[in-house]
């Protein structure tokens, strides 16, 4: 008998990963197989502390907005408030979409480098206030994109069991990075060397996903894709 850490349900058998959310089965002897799990009691602590930093962020927001309006009538003309407020938002999506989720890993990691991109591209808009994302476009979002795609790479080399989940997520992010080259193109990017070699980058992995196809590749790609 085995368990999913994840779902808490038992499976009788000889899979190595959970059918419904892909994580690694856990060996449970008969003895210990429960027909129900047990209730949780910290679920009520958990939704008291949420509910306090909710509180809290909120009145976070309120002093800083209240503070950067007499910043701003005073001559300081910068809304900083803007940038708290994006930052708490993206805080607590990150909170309750990441870490307390059960969707895989590479989704939630894939949610956390799309965060910081949204974040740094705000954070330029409001500093500059001309909506030229150079800065965010020209370097982050490429080295972005380099460093999930070689996370996803090199967690799938460590735990090969892994390679089914990450696949669809390699090829849609490794299209990403060639369709960058957009950008240069275009004369959005003030410098080219990241752009190409992001697009570069994600070309060789495309080539080398549909090149060297694994027995799991091939499976996964006509699960996903048939008819």
């Amino acid at each position: 008998m085995k368990r999913c850490p994840t779902c808490n349900i038992h499976f009788d058998t000889d899979r190595k990963s959970c059918p419904f959310c892909r994580d690694i089965l856990e060996k449970v002897s008969e003895s210990k197989f429960q027909d129900y799990p047990k209730y949780n009691e910290t679920k009520t602590k958990k939704r008291m502390v949420e509910k306090i930093f909710i509180f809290l962020s909120i009145i976070a927001v309120i002093v800083c907005a209240i503070s950067n309006y007499y910043d701003y009538i005073a001559g300081h003309k910068s809304l900083w408030s803007l940038i708290v407020l994006i930052g708490i938002v993206l805080l607590w999506v990150f909170i309750r979409g990441i870490i307390i989720s059960n969707r895989y890993f590479a989704e939630r990691f894939l949610f956390v480098v799309l965060l910081l991109q949204l974040m740094l591209m705000s954070i330029e808009v409001i500093n500059i206030m001309n909506f030229k994302l150079n800065w965010s476009i020209t370097y982050m979002m490429p080295i972005l994109t380099v460093a999930y795609l070689s996370t996803l790479i090199l967690y799938a080399m460590i735990k090969p069991e892994k390679y089914a989940e990450f696949l669809i997520y390699m090829i849609a992010i490794s299209l990403f990075a060639i369709t960058q080259i957009l950008f240069l193109v275009f004369g959005k990017v003030t410098t080219d060397w990241p752009i190409v070699a992001a697009s570069a980058f994600g070309l060789f992995v495309l080539i080398g996903i549909f090149l060297f196809p694994t027995k799991t590749t091939k499976d996964e790609l006509k699960k996903r894709f048939r008819a």
